[in-house]
């Protein structure tokens, strides 16, 4: 909406007036900057969540990328727990499959509240202690690491990847999303289904063979999250009653993701050895 003041604008939340001046008429840009505050608005993918290799679907990404363009502000708080909303939506409806949300961002928020780290922080932590979980990984550019960084932690994702921007962007982002994949997906396991019949819960084994040729080890049910060592290792199923998936705690987690040659099996048949 053309306008030469903001009460041309009508409703307040239509202004202000940008722009007028010198006998040319300015736009009405909204109290957001243009830009939506809802987060649900953000929970509305452009293209759906699917497989690489469903007919189309990359054709579409490609085309949804290239007709976006940055040219309003930074609604950082909205877009991000509409990304979490929906990726937990998604996941809820998906179970078999472990699904992240990745804000892209200067770590910079200029409009829409809340708008300090901190809070916009435990819209990342919500996600991540949430069921299903939903981690947040941070890919930025620019100067403000320590807010990148401060949204990573607070998603589970212990830090950001930064893009140099004086350097090649594009292998960076890429190498960044394949490291991605490997983190989002290296402490979560389908459970295997036996060639005949269905698996006997009580006879799962989760084997650790470390990439620099030590003896492979049998890391044990704990029973649950709560129950996993704080330095310890271990593994939970994630419903007891009718498992789906095998998670490793957290600081088994960590061990195997620092093992870029190590391997991890699941295997059926044996008494689970439990802690």
């Amino acid at each position: 909406t053309t306008c030469n003041t903001d009460a041309d604008c009508g409703d307040p939340s239509c202004g202000p007036c940008f722009g007028a001046g010198f006998g040319f008429p300015g736009v009405c840009m909204g109290a957001s900057g243009g830009d939506s505050c809802s987060a649900a608005d953000y929970a509305k993918p452009d293209v759906e969540i699917a497989d690489l290799t469903a007919p189309g679907h990359t054709d579409a990404l490609v085309k949804s990328i290239q007709s976006k363009k940055p040219e309003t502000n930074t609604p950082t708080a909205p877009a991000l727990q509409g990304a979490v909303d929906h990726a937990r939506e998604w996941a809820q409806k998906n179970p078999g499959h472990v699904v992240v949300a990745l804000l892209a961002t200067d770590g910079d928020p200029t409009e829409c509240d809340p708008q300090d780290i901190p809070a916009i922080a435990q819209i990342a932590a919500a996600g991540a202690n949430g069921n299903p979980k939903v981690l947040t990984f941070v890919i930025g550019v620019g100067s403000s690491l320590s807010n990148m960084n401060q949204l990573a932690q607070a998603g589970g994702t212990q830090s950001a990847f930064l893009c140099d921007t004086g350097q090649d962007v594009n292998q960076q982002f890429l190498a960044a999303l394949t490291a991605i994949r490997g983190a989002a997906l290296g402490c979560t396991y389908k459970i295997p289904v036996p060639q005949k019949g269905t698996p006997d819960y009580d006879k799962v084994n989760v084997q650790y063979t470390p990439g620099n040729g030590d003896k492979a080890q049998l890391f044990p049910n704990v029973g649950n999250a709560a129950q996993c060592p704080a330095g310890g290792d271990g593994w939970f199923y994630d419903d007891p009653q009718n498992p789906k998936q095998i998670t490793l705690c957290d600081a088994t987690c960590q061990k195997v993701q620092k093992d870029d040659k190590g391997q991890v099996d699941v295997l059926l048949g044996c008494e689970t050895v439990v802690k």
